[in-house]
């Protein structure tokens, strides 16, 4: 199968979705046997509640009545540059889980990383 370049037709700019997909490439898993896409979605999720604690003014015009998981369909819910900080995100959150993976510090640069460009905006 395959491996889609971020700037593929298939993948949908603009989704939640395509935030899934971009982690799931450099997560070098197309066929999405290590991660599940539910697993990669929660880890979407927990960035963005991570986003909302830290800087609720970016979600001024999309939150009426608290927050609601986003499914993969649904628009990203942040300002555009603020998705590779989210695909980083995903991305230590996924290895975290994997007993393969032992750079620690990179995962912390990445947590570190996603946390700095939420506060530069």
């Amino acid at each position: 199968m395959p491996i889609l370049a971020p700037s593929s037709p298939s993948i949908s700019a603009g989704t939640v979705q395509a935030v899934l997909d971009e982690a799931r490439l450099l997560l070098n898993d197309p066929t999405k046997v290590r991660y599940p896409e539910s697993y990669l979605l929660v880890m979407a999720n927990n960035a963005f509640l991570e986003a909302y604690r830290v800087r609720p003014d970016l979600f001024f015009s999309t939150i009426t009545a608290g927050w609601v998981d986003k499914l993969a369909t649904d628009t990203f819910p942040l300002p555009d540059f603020l998705r590779p900080a989210v695909v980083n995100y995903v991305i230590a959150r996924a290895e975290l889980r994997s007993a393969l993976y032992d750079d620690k510090g990179k995962l912390a640069a990445l947590f570190a990383d996603f946390r700095q460009q939420l506060l530069s905006v």
